[in-house]
């Protein structure tokens, strides 16, 4: 490591440590309402339609056509058509997707994950109770 590019710790039981100096930040507060305030204040861009792949490990790859401007829940339900005969019986509640390393939330729309043209959304599905 460059030269004086350690820094000297001392933790709360009075152990010392030599810690990086780029590890080593001022405390901040992480707002969890503030990431979804932050997705829900997006202005609605130009439709455009878009290729994207859903991949469920169980019920295999789904290629799908949506608008950007399609709520998440629509996307769902667009899902479960898409699978036909395998999504009988599977219902919004149970499905969990996710893109770009987010879970879309069923109150906003595909427009707000920045999801990319033909990119994949990971599909999962809880038991059914």
């Amino acid at each position: 490591m460059p030269q004086n590019s350690l820094t000297l710790c001392i933790d709360d039981t009075g152990v010392y440590y030599r810690v990086p100096i780029c590890l080593i930040n001022e405390p901040c507060s992480f707002d969890a309402d503030f990431l979804a305030q932050k997705l829900k204040s997006k202005v609605a861009p130009d439709e455009i339609i878009m290729k994207l792949q859903a991949r469920n490990a169980g019920k295999g790859d789904v290629q799908m056509e949506p608008s950007n401007l399609l709520k998440i829940t629509e996307f769902k339900q667009n899902y479960i058509s898409a699978l036909g005969e395998k999504g009988e019986g599977l219902t919004i509640e149970r499905i969990r997707m996710f893109a770009m390393g987010k879970e879309l939330k069923d109150d906003l729309w595909l427009y707000s994950y920045d999801i990319l043209n033909e990119s994949t959304v990971q599909v999962m599905i809880k038991p059914a109770e």
